[in-house]
């Protein structure tokens, strides 16, 4: 999408389009869907209270939220210390920080996966689908909220000309 002085975008193919319109549906409605017809049952305050005291919700949410962003950063770093390999001028760490959190947010496979260890009905694997989208909500919102401040703090710094 290249932005335009109008203010409407024009669209590097007929993929990018079509991304753009449909996003917030799949984001709003698409993905609740699937999550809640992959059987998440919460059960209310009870049942989350009970999920959120199994560890295996714990860890996950724990391996989404710390983990994925931690192997992003260390793998990061650890690559451009080789010689010829570095961050671009424009793309800051804490920019890194902010996408490594929404990494965290993959969780369709997530819940697939986790019926394979305790199976798709017992209790623990409804314990670990909350973990999974607890996890993935905390992820989205601890990305979200760094990414906006860094939205922010660029566009304080841009020149008037970038920003419109």
């Amino acid at each position: 999408m290249v932005p335009q002085p109008t203010g409407h975008p024009i669209y590097e193919g007929l993929a990018a389009h079509f991304a753009d319109r449909w996003s917030l549906i799949s984001t709003v409605v698409a993905v609740p869907v699937f999550a809640f017809s992959a059987g998440v049952t919460i059960g209310g305050l009870t049942g989350l209270t009970e999920s959120l005291s199994d560890t295996v919700a714990l860890g996950i949410i724990a391996g989404l939220i710390l983990g994925k962003p931690l192997g992003i950063l260390l793998s990061t770093f650890l690559l451009t210390r080789l010689p010829g390999i570095g961050l671009d001028r424009s793309f800051q760490w804490v920019d890194l920080l902010g996408l490594s959190f929404v990494a965290g947010i993959g969780f369709t496979v997530s819940l697939l996966v986790g019926e394979l260890p305790y199976g798709a009905t017992s209790q623990t694997d409804a314990h670990a689908k909350v973990g999974v989208l607890l996890g993935s909500l905390l992820a989205a919102l601890l990305g979200g909220l760094i990414l906006s401040i860094r939205n922010r703090h660029y566009r304080s710094t841009a020149s008037p000309a970038v920003t419109h």
